[in-house]
């Protein structure tokens, strides 16, 4: 068998953002095969080329390195975006608008498939009626085959065929933690449905093929093309994983995946999972086991619309799940919303901890940062976090279109970041809407705190442009364990890099959220380019 080829690059003549301890800038970047090799100035890198080095002039243009989103749904995000259809608010200005989406992705539906449509959270308050569709509704412009809309994936409202598909017609038959909406004045159903998500759900229907070449398609398109070279993957099911693997084995995968499997979800039982004896770090710099994401409770919404209460484990419960995980060498990451669901994960890792001490664990609270203003004993708990070393966690677009913030809460980027934490940059997507996936549009929102409807929410909490690339570069790495291969431009790591049109340090503030990725690197190669 012949040697591969070890191809070397030199980017040169540039703006490097190395992302370093230092916030070190400089010139150029000499990469050897998969690897960073040398960083530094132009005269000195061209003396350590090799011969038959590639010479990429940057002519001044910025280079940083690749982009992490530190917590997707990226199987759902990119089979929905890719097969399913579009009603985000905006551009849907009223149920009319998200209605005329139904009936035209029906036409194009095979008849027997199921319709399946996604919306945005909170759509209901932005639209002109100023209210959510209910199965009445969809039945009015389809009826014949079953409909699921999703504004979130907690949330679905389903047509009449959609609920006779499922057989969701009594609380007795729907999902565990999932509630049905009925009319108050009738009892009738609505067609709503909240936390009904799980296994048997209408949110991905279609088949393991078609769905592996959308993850594919989808994540090429919305993510790599913007600049995103690793992603910090919550799986949907077990294809969704079987899917990252068949395309690495193809020799086509995207990006890099660390996938955190979820718990009652996926699995069916995470003490199972455990018993196969895998760990963090199981696999390699593409696909690899991160760690478990387990559900403390859901967005804490009846599907009639009201809060609610909807604890997914008892204490006991959550603290043998925290500490066999904790024991078999996983990171832990834990979304909790309520804050019955916060204190009960923060006294589960608490007790993981006092049973089985770890210094560097970077156990983690999901929506921690997004949440944590609202609750009554914040400072307590934040004190609690730092002490034991658990990392917090907030997605910028939910303060831009308006979920889990008040003008009043007033604990979120800014102050977290001065106390300490390292936040990882996130979508939190499952693909409702595009701009949700964009992370130079997150970190506009952390940068300006201006929200959907142009307001600006909290100045005081607005973060630095340095520190918004540090989220979705080297506090992301930091996150999973990866720093030491990935988000800093320095020897030795990975060779994912990007190189932009403008420079996100010096360009207009507004500018940053339409920024141009015009080559994406991964692992030496060229994975796309932007014409020009």
């Amino acid at each position: 068998m012949e040697n591969a080829v070890i191809k070397s690059v030199l980017y040169y003549n540039g703006k490097i953002l190395t992302m370093d301890e230092q916030d070190t800038i400089t010139e150029a970047v000499l990469t050897i095969g998969e690897r960073i090799a040398a960083v530094g100035k132009t005269a000195d890198l061209m003396r350590q080329k090799l011969p038959d080095t590639q010479l990429v002039d940057l002519a001044g243009k910025t280079l940083m390195p690749g982009l992490i989103d530190g917590h997707v749904h990226l199987e759902m995000a990119t089979t929905d975006m890719v097969l399913g259809r579009s009603a985000s608010t905006p551009p849907c200005e009223s149920l009319a608008d998200i209605l005329e989406v139904i009936k035209k992705a029906a036409a194009e539906t095979p008849p027997g498939e199921w319709v399946v449509v996604r919306g945005t959270l909170g759509y209901d308050k932005k639209i002109r009626d100023q209210r959510g569709l209910t199965r009445r509704d969809i039945d009015a412009v389809v009826d014949s085959r079953p409909v699921a809309f999703f504004p979130a994936i907690h949330v679905c409202v389903l047509n009449t065929k959609g609920i006779e598909r499922m057989g969701w017609w009594q609380e007795k038959d729907i999902p565990v933690n999932a509630t049905l909406g009925r009319d108050p004045e009738t009892g009738e159903l609505t067609g709503v449905y909240c936390e009904a998500w799980g296994s048997g759900s209408p949110l991905s229907p279609w088949p393991y093929e078609t769905r592996k070449e959308a993850m594919y398609e989808g994540t090429m398109e919305y993510f790599v093309k913007l600049g995103i070279t690793s992603a910090y993957e919550i799986p949907y099911s077990f294809d969704g994983i079987r899917a990252w693997q068949d395309l690495k084995r193809e020799g086509r995968m995207p990006l890099r995946v660390t996938m955190y499997p979820p718990d009652l979800f996926l699995l069916h039982g995470a003490k199972d999972f455990l018993q196969y004896g895998l760990t963090r770090g199981f696999g390699d710099d593409w696909v690899r086991i991160g760690g478990m994401k387990f559900f403390a409770d859901g967005i804490g919404l009846h599907a009639n619309g009201y809060p609610i209460k909807c604890l997914h484990y008892t204490q006991e419960e959550l603290n043998e799940l925290v500490y066999r995980s904790h024991a078999a060498g996983m990171q832990i990451w834990t979304h909790a919303m309520s804050e019955e669901a916060f204190e009960q994960t923060l006294l589960a890792y608490e007790n993981a901890l006092a049973r089985l001490p770890k210094e560097d664990h970077r156990m983690q609270i999901e929506h921690s940062g997004d949440v944590i203003g609202k609750f009554s004993r914040q400072q307590e708990y934040l004190r609690r976090m730092l002490d034991a070393g658990i990392g917090a966690m907030m997605t910028p677009t939910f303060q831009h279109f308006g979920v889990y913030y008040d003008k009043d809460d007033a604990l979120h980027t800014r102050s977290l970041i001065d106390m300490g934490f390292k936040l990882r940059g996130n979508s939190d997507t499952t693909g409702s809407s595009k701009l949700t996936v964009n992370p130079w549009f997150a970190m506009w929102c952390a940068v300006t705190r201006k929200n959907y409807w142009g307001q600006v929410i909290n100045p005081a909490e607005r973060i630095t442009v340095m520190e918004a690339l540090k989220m979705y570069t080297v506090w992301a790495a930091l996150g999973a364990f990866e720093e030491k291969i990935k988000g800093s431009i320095e020897p030795g790591k990975l060779a994912d890099l990007i190189i932009l049109r403008d420079d996100p340090l010096t360009c207009e503030v507004d500018a940053l959220k339409d920024m141009v990725v015009e080559t994406v690197v991964i692992g030496g190669d060229v994975r796309c380019r932007t014409p020009l």
